[in-house]
């Protein structure tokens, strides 16, 4: 007992201890003969009483094995104690247990380590797949840019023909205050209306402000859904609706299916959220997307008439036996026409 590593403690049913290893008793600042006697609770947790869900007492319960897993930083580390009962030599009298607690740190850090590594892996592999996607994306913010530019070019030279009218207008207006106003000035002024054809620019500058709203609604939805989708997501499950996973995905890989395939969503609205790995359902999604695209693209060929299929997109939540309810992402086989249900 003396020659293993792991901490070994007889006790008796009262959880005194009978005898202990030295590395456990060394551990416990000891000797084995001090820390016979004492209770182990004391010895290992400086505790007075059995700390909560004390394997001990638990086998004392049902006289089964147990095992726990405890931070104890007196003994140093992270342990795994497994409580084993002990009978007298009729082998029917429990007198007590045998604790063997064994220093899983190490492999408690490598196991984060782990964990850390896969999350950083799924996290490239999501950058990845938006790596893939930024030409398509970078375009997608580019079309609405590039009608907001132009739009505002067109803007400031109404503006400056705006300008014009408001300089006559205001001419009228001292002239009329001084008393000089002239039949000229009213044909300069009337002049200066035809000349920025003020009909035209009546109609055409509301509509260059909307389109430009427009435009600059669309680059900020891009980059919204950007931001989400390659956002390090959280590595534990949390509580979202499916809906909106779906909408972030259509608008990040919109250059991928827009040239082949028109999208068709069929979202309930009453959707609960759900628990779920977010990045690994936004993932799913849009490799699932995106291979609907590319099969389209595929069955469509050179496609020289322009013809689109449809993805289609539903969520619904569905009844079962017994009232309970389940929703799911529903994917059919590619039918024979270019078109694709999700």
């Amino acid at each position: 007992m003396d020659a293993m590593p792991d901490f070994i403690a007889l006790l008796d049913v009262n959880q005194h201890i009978i005898q202990v290893n030295k590395p456990m008793a060394m551990a416990m600042g000891l000797t084995p003969a001090e820390a016979v006697g004492q209770t182990c609770y004391h010895c290992m947790h400086s505790k007075r009483c059995p700390p909560e869900l004390c394997p001990h007492l638990q086998m004392l319960t049902d006289g089964q094995t147990h095992i726990v897993e405890i931070d104890e930083e007196r003994l140093g580390g992270t342990f795994e104690v497994i409580v084993v009962p002990r009978y007298d030599v009729d082998n029917t009298t429990m007198i007590g247990s045998i604790h063997i607690a064994r220093d899983i740190t190490a492999r408690k850090e490598a196991k984060k380590g782990q964990k850390k590594l896969q999350s950083q892996l799924r996290h490239a592999q999501k950058l990845e797949s938006v790596g893939q996607l930024a030409a398509g994306i970078a375009h997608e913010i580019n079309t609405p840019t590039q009608y907001v530019g132009t739009n505002i070019d067109f803007l400031d030279e109404a503006f400056r023909d705006v300008g014009k009218i408001i300089d006559h207008f205001q001419t009228l207006l001292k002239a009329e205050e001084n008393g000089t106003l002239s039949p000229q000035q009213f044909q300069d002024a009337s002049q200066a209306l035809n000349d920025a054809d003020w009909d035209y620019l009546s109609t055409e500058i509301p509509s260059a402000i909307n389109q430009s709203r427009e435009g600059i609604k669309r680059v900020t939805a891009i980059v919204r859904a950007m931001k989400e989708f390659s956002h390090p997501g959280s590595k534990d499950k949390v509580s979202v609706n499916l809906n909106t996973i779906i909408q972030t995905t259509i608008t990040v890989t919109t250059n991928e299916w827009k040239y082949v395939a028109e999208i068709k969503t069929d979202l309930d609205p009453s959707l609960p959220s759900i628990s779920c790995l977010v990045d690994e359902m936004g993932q799913v999604i849009l490799n699932i997307l995106v291979n609907a695209a590319h099969a389209i693209g595929e069955k469509l060929g050179d496609n020289p008439q322009g013809q689109k299929g449809v993805i289609t997109l539903s969520t619904r939540q569905e009844k079962k036996m017994g009232g309970a309810t389940h929703q799911r992402h529903r994917l059919r086989h590619l039918r024979k026409d270019p078109t694709t249900d999700l």
